[in-house]
């Protein structure tokens, strides 16, 4: 298995499989639980923003040591979670959607990437 193919699997299960199991535990916790997933989704949320902010993550091994290109992203990700994180600490029963809307985003701008680089 080339480099390029386990790139995908690990975008592909690794990223997105946690982030989409992530949005069908939000869909199905009990309400009176959700609040804490909410406050949890803060450090992602907080995370991404802190690394857009600071640039200080420009390279990383899950694209071999090159630039990570998806860094224009981040703040779409942090501004969903935060979005999530707010609706779900006022246990907002339809906050999983912005978990899914995040997913979703993820997943066509790492299609559209590789189809834009042909790789």
């Amino acid at each position: 298995m080339n480099t390029l193919h386990k790139r995908f699997l690990l975008f592909l299960i690794g990223c997105i499989g946690v982030r989409t199991s992530i949005t069908i535990l939000a869909k199905k916790i009990n309400i009176e639980y959700l609040h804490y997933l909410g406050y949890i989704a803060l450090l992602p949320a907080l995370g991404f923003l802190y690394i857009y902010v600071t640039d200080s993550r420009k390279t990383g091994p899950e694209v071999g040591g090159g630039k990570i290109w998806w860094n224009c992203m981040r703040l779409v990700h942090s501004l969903l979670y935060f979005l999530f994180a707010y609706n779900a600490i006022i246990k907002n029963k339809n906050a999983w959607g912005y978990l899914a809307l995040d997913v979703t985003i993820g997943l066509i701008a790492f299609f559209g990437h590789h189809y834009k680089t042909r790789n």
